[in-house]
Parts: structure tokens; sequence; C-alpha cells
């Protein structure tokens, strides 16, 4: 997992980094119980860090899944508090990300095989 607190040395977090290169972050979130915490959350540190948000992207969780959460009624919500512009993202199943893979897989061995 990924976070703006996560840890890359024994002195420095994720967000120091992105503050020390002084690049734009694109803040992804899915549209999970509890979400809207972390997004406010991490909204605000970015804020306070001085670092600049390039996109919002919300990933949607499938509605069978047991945290979900309404993604139109949670940006409702965020509204109120983000000032940055939410795009929607579907997500792309585990077997679509496969063949993707698998596809890119065998575009890339016969680049090599048409080195000679």
């Amino acid at each position: 997992d990924g976070g703006l607190m996560v840890p890359i040395n024994d002195n420095k977090l994720i967000i120091n980094l992105i503050s020390d290169l002084n690049i734009s972050v694109i803040l992804v979130i899915s549209n999970y119980l509890g979400a809207i915490n972390h997004m406010i959350m991490s909204y605000e540190l970015l804020k306070k860090y001085n670092i600049k948000i390039h996109k919002i992207a919300l990933s949607l969780l499938d509605k069978d899944d047991v945290t979900y959460v309404d993604p139109d009624e949670m940006i409702v919500s965020l509204r109120n508090f983000i000032d940055t512009d939410i795009k929607i993202m579907p997500r792309e199943s585990k077997e679509s990300i496969k063949t993707i893979a698998t596809n890119k897989k065998a575009a890339w061995q016969e680049q090599i095989i048409n080195l000679d």
C-alpha cells in the first residue's frame, strides 16, 4: 500500500519526497467506507505542505464489495470540503488487467524477435 505518510527511510515520508521534488500529485481514492475521512485528511495535509493537487481520481469498487459506498453520494459530501474536481475512473477487472499484461508481453517479445 501507499500513502502520503508512508516512511521511505528513517527520516522521510512520501509527502516529504513529493515536497522536496516540488511536484504536483494525482490523489486517488476508492469509494469504500472511511474514504471520505481519508480523502479530506490527505487533501488537508497536501495543502499544509503547499503541494499542488493536479487531479483527484475516484477509482470505483464493485457494488458487491462489502465496503462499497455510493460514489455520487461520496462526491456530494466531499464537495463541501474539497475544491478540486473529482474524476470517476472505472476499475479494470483482474481478468482484463491480465489480458492487457499478456498482450503487452507478447508485443514486447515480438519487438525483441524483430531486432535482427
